[in-house]
């Protein structure tokens, strides 16, 4: 009966969780965009958070509020902005607007993400946080059954050399042994006062790259990990600075995808994220508020991508009106909504079938 109890009330979390996550991520963004909508002087006439029947909801001003049932989605409807409308557009109306503030309305539901995560980060750092050591080529722990294992290697062993080539940092040190699958190798080591060496053959293990698939060698070590604890300022520097990693990493293994070094497979749609984020849950609060900082400035990127579903493909549009000088032509916007609703119909399809073939393949 306790264990049930246990149970149950693990699983509240865990889904209170989720629903905090998705809150934070969409009401953020659609914030940004409500919020400089109204600062131009458009009219919002809905702000809506989640998709599906609506809930609940009230009216304040001119713009009503609502809750739907699905947590996994948010809009923000602006007056004058559906296609077929009249052509001339009230003062209040988005389509009145010159395109430089309608871009500017597009544009920050990015920046409050970017924002939200960068705040996030600089509490995370103010809490402490777990970090993976780059910085040293010192051993974390040990993959059992490995050949890093087997040859005796044990955790806080500072590799110095590798093959009698000196290593400074991780990088350095899985360039070396990835070079050398199934060669005999000498791997130098400090041990607290003592240098030691090991005969070590790294396990061949085939991994795609831009030329197609080639063969890696492992050991099975991994990199420790660090605590980050900062004051105020320093937490506001390391957040900058991680801010602006955790973009430039999206930005690597976007590449990667395009490549087919990795799989479009790993995408993750909502059943994905939500999985994650039952996970980093459980590992306190540093963890859990790190990875939603880490999918805001994801979410940020992400919609800035000139594709029609993002806010990016309608930023390019409204560049393109301001260059030109025209308006595009209603037959123009129906025709960009449909290919649009159409492929966030498809990548939505996509990536919960990711997900749910995840799911699957774990049992």
């Amino acid at each position: 009966m306790l264990q049930a109890g246990i149970h149950n009330y693990v699983m509240l979390i865990n889904i209170l969780a989720v629903i905090f996550v998705f809150g934070v991520l969409i009401l953020t963004h659609e914030w940004g965009h409500f919020w400089t909508a109204r600062k131009v002087g458009v009219r919002v006439e809905m702000f809506t958070f989640g998709f599906g029947p609506k809930m609940f909801g009230f009216k304040r001003g001119d713009t009503l509020y609502q809750v739907a049932l699905i947590p996994f989605g948010g809009a923000v409807k602006l007056a004058g902005e559906e296609v077929g409308e009249k052509e001339e557009a009230k003062p209040d109306e988005y389509f009145a607007k010159p395109a430089g503030k309608r871009a500017l309305i597009l544009v920050m539901g990015s920046v409050h993400n970017f924002l939200a995560g960068f705040l996030v980060f600089v509490l995370v750092f103010m809490l402490g946080v777990q970090t993976v050591n780059y910085q040293q080529s010192l051993v974390g722990d040990l993959e059992k059954g490995f050949p890093a294992e087997r040859a005796g290697l044990q955790k806080g062993d500072l590799v110095i050399s590798v093959a009698g080539k000196e290593v400074k940092d991780w990088t350095s040190l899985s360039e070396e042994i990835h070079r050398r699958p199934g060669q005999n190798t000498v791997i130098e080591v400090r041990r607290g006062s003592q240098i030691l060496d090991f005969n070590i053959t790294p396990k061949p293990e085939k991994v795609k790259s831009a030329e197609g698939k080639k063969t890696i060698g492992l050991i099975g070590i991994i990199p420790s990990a660090i605590n980050e604890k900062y004051t105020i300022l320093p937490a506001f520097i390391r957040a900058g600075k991680e801010t602006v990693k955790v973009t430039t990493l999206i930005f690597y293994y976007l590449g990667k995808l395009f490549t087919r070094q990795i799989s479009s497979r790993e995408l993750a749609g909502p059943v994905g994220i939500a999985r994650m984020t039952s996970q980093f849950a459980k590992l306190g609060w540093s963890n859990f508020l790190y990875f939603l900082a880490l999918l805001s400035v994801n979410l940020g990127v992400v919609n800035l991508f000139p594709f029609p579903m993002f806010d990016g493909g309608h930023i390019v549009g409204v560049e393109i009106e301001r260059l030109s000088g025209r308006k595009p032509s209603k037959k123009f916007l129906e025709m960009g909504q449909a290919v649009g609703f159409g492929l966030i119909i498809l990548l939505a399809l996509f990536v919960t079938y990711n997900d749910l073939l995840r799911l699957i393949l774990r049992k």
